[in-house]
């Protein structure tokens, strides 16, 4: 089932929304989106937080261990794990109100230790923070030949996707 992805992501944006109002409920207007991170801010002036998924590598300890109960079923299972550029924005663009920090700051509080729970998955998926250099985020941002913006990385896994 290839859609685990896209539920999983649409699970993390749900719960974003959910936990970072829950922190700072002012942010009413807060929008939380899942688009591509050049694109994302698309000229809004509200609060924003965009959920990015950039990259999609097979997770080493499922890769390694013995999927005897995998191999029962008649479809393979491919276990991957799935990492996130998470990007917030204030009110305005150049977030002179410091908007875009307290909307990054809340979601890292609720997000932190935490495991994800979707209804379509056996158990819940940890969340991990995904500790980056300077150089890493400046490489992917300018991947997408935008300005470096307020964000953090996590990842989430493992995350089981049945092959096709």
């Amino acid at each position: 089932m290839c859609s685990m992805i896209a539920a999983t992501t649409a699970a993390l944006r749900d719960l974003l929304r959910s936990q970072i109002l829950q922190i700072a409920p002012d942010m009413a207007d807060l929008v939380v989106t899942a688009e591509a991170h050049g694109r994302a801010r698309g000229g809004r002036s509200v609060p924003q937080f965009n959920v990015f998924l950039f990259y999609v590598p097979a997770d080493r300890a499922l890769r390694d261990r013995d999927l005897a109960a995998a191999r029962e079923v008649a479809v393979p299972v491919f276990g991957a794990t799935l990492s996130y550029l998470l990007t917030a924005c204030g009110r305005k663009g150049d977030d002179a109100d410091l908007t875009g920090h307290r909307v990054l700051g809340s979601a890292m509080a609720a997000r932190e230790g935490k495991q994800l729970r979707k209804a379509s998955a056996p158990e819940s998926l940890r969340i991990v923070r995904l500790e980056m250099a300077a150089f890493d985020m400046a490489t992917i941002c300018g991947s997408f030949q935008t300005p470096c913006q307020l964000s953090v990385a996590y990842v989430i896994g493992p995350v089981l996707i049945e092959s096709a």
